[in-house]
């Protein structure tokens, strides 16, 4: 999961960190700014991720992942509630 959250989410946290801190320089905060407002789904989701190792032996290591990226907006108080307490 490490790879997905690497790929997907490190991203969009440093352009939302970066284009709102104050201790940031204006022109820095805008340039991160921009990156971020060119995203698709830039409202708070849930990352689901399912994995299997399909072999393992000796030299050969293969696997296969899914992730799927869930909107928190339109989920009911309890569908947040849960995933938030069976998340990692």
């Amino acid at each position: 999961m490490l790879d997905v959250a690497v790929r997907v989410y490190a991203r969009r946290l440093l352009e939302s960190v970066l284009s709102s801190h104050g201790q940031v320089d204006r022109l820095i905060r805008e340039i991160w700014y921009k990156k971020y407002a060119c995203r698709r789904l830039r409202d708070a989701y849930f990352i689901s991720y399912e994995g299997e190792t399909l072999e393992n032996r000796g030299l050969t290591l293969s696997w296969m992942s899914k992730a799927h990226l869930i909107p928190k907006k339109g989920l009911h108080a309890d569908e947040i509630l849960a995933r938030m307490r069976d998340s990692a």
